[in-house]
């Protein structure tokens, strides 16, 4: 498959871990992150436990509509159900990461979750969204001062026959690749079932692939285990963001006269995870990405997970102190995983004019490597990069923290593609 390249897709790229990931923007999150930045919301210490956003909602009329929150309480599972079901509520999931539940309860009802002892922070289950390069080692030693990236064989580009290759190939494991370590993807999916995603099998073996797993944790959605054991991406961001990460570049190789470059990952020779929490249409919860964190922390050690990459944005609404997100995030990061971010791409409202205070969650924790994007014009040496104007902008909201950590590019960057994806297809790419 030749390699996709998406226009406006904030690319990460971690030098020392090896990451990437990409941000698709999204309507909705990105109205989400101007009207909060134009807002200045606030949140201090005080006596209630409903966050912010909740708080407004307490205060309106619509007191017998619903809304699916997520509650951290000290309540057993039993006490909780029914103190939920007494109010008319229901349960849906459970978040023993956070000590937390999801549940679905009437407004009216929330001052009274709040006020009973043993809830600790009640958060609204707010949506998240997703938001030219030859291996010629002249030009990779400008673009990043470094010798000699992917291996110290000199590959022979004039042809797509079975010697360059095999060159190639074999060049690989001689320079920094990712060997032995494994990133896990919170996104929409990765494809790598069939013979045109040789990027993500093995340097070896391209028989076998590097995806050790595939796992869906969006809960309005449930694909059949065949199409979790092929890799289930109908959105098509998370199979683009694991080909930035660890394509090998094998594919484009093998098709020189069509593609003309070869576009390989950072990390050539590192596993990956896939932890499915963006659905069909580029939405999940947070409360999605949760469950699939704390999945990540209890099969670390199992498949030696040491990065995660989440592309995935929320609005900012409360402090990352009190966000049940960032809190999960924080214990993946305590627990000795790198977790990377991507900034957002709301680095500009419709008229172009910069916004900032636009950087989604969890990337506001200052716990996570924070990255936004550059725009290389078109060339391969960093004097002419400039910040991409739809790049996230900092400080964050309510807390003010300094943000992103560092920048890369993010503009027009080639990678692979799941078979018939929506950003493709819409995108006539």
């Amino acid at each position: 498959m030749r390699p996709r390249r998406p226009g406006h897709f904030t690319s990460v790229a971690i030098t020392l871990v090896l990451a990437a990931g990409i941000m698709a923007p999204h309507p909705a999150a990105g109205a989400q992150a101007q009207s909060g930045a134009q807002a200045k919301l606030s949140d201090q210490d005080r006596d209630g436990k409903l966050a912010p956003e909740l708080e407004a909602l307490a205060a309106s009329a619509n007191s017998a509509e619903t809304v699916r929150v997520i509650v951290q309480t000290g309540a057993s599972a039993e006490d909780f159900d029914q103190a939920i079901a007494e109010k008319g509520g229901h349960v849906f999931r459970s978040l023993p990461l956070i000590h937390g539940y999801v549940a679905e309860l009437p407004i009216g009802a929330l001052r009274d979750v709040g006020a009973a002892g043993a809830t600790e922070w009640i958060s609204l289950d707010r949506p998240t969204a997703l938001q030219g390069d030859s291996y010629d080692y002249n030009l990779l030693q400008a673009t990043t001062g470094a010798q000699n990236i992917l291996g110290k064989r000199s590959l022979s580009m004039t042809s797509a026959g079975g010697q360059a290759v095999g060159d190639y190939i074999q060049s690989l494991p001689n320079g920094p690749n990712g060997s032995g370590v494994t990133i896990a993807v919170l996104d929409s999916g990765i494809y790598d079932y069939d013979q045109e995603h040789q990027d993500l099998k093995r340097l070896g073996d391209p028989s076998s692939s590097r995806v050790l797993a595939h796992l869906n944790f969006v809960g309005k959605e449930k694909p059949s285990d065949e199409q979790l054991r092929q890799g289930y991406d109908p959105y098509g961001h998370g199979t683009h963001v694991a080909g930035i990460a660890a394509g090998s570049g094998r594919k484009s190789l093998t098709s020189l006269t069509s593609v003309e470059n070869v576009y390989g990952g950072l990390a050539v020779n590192a596993n990956l995870i896939d932890l499915r929490v963006i659905g069909a249409d580029g939405r999940g919860s947070i409360s999605d990405s949760i469950a699939a964190i704390n999945w990540l922390l209890l099969n670390r050690s199992k498949y030696n997970i040491r990065v995660a990459n989440l592309s995935i944005g929320a609005a900012v609404t409360q402090s990352f102190k009190r966000d049940p997100l960032c809190q999960a995030v924080e214990k993946a990061v305590r627990a000795g995983i790198v977790c990377v971010a991507s900034a957002g791409n709301f680095g500009k409202d419709a008229s172009g004019n910069p916004v900032y205070g636009s950087i989604l969650a969890p990337a506001n924790d200052p716990l996570v490597i924070t990255v936004g994007a550059v725009n290389s014009w078109g060339t391969t040496v960093r004097s002419d990069d400039t910040i991409a104007s739809y790049s996230s902008r900092g400080p964050t909201l309510i807390d003010n923290v300094s943000k992103p950590d560092l920048v890369a590019p993010g503009t027009l960057i080639r990678s692979i593609a799941s078979n018939r994806n929506y950003l493709t297809r819409t995108n006539n790419l």
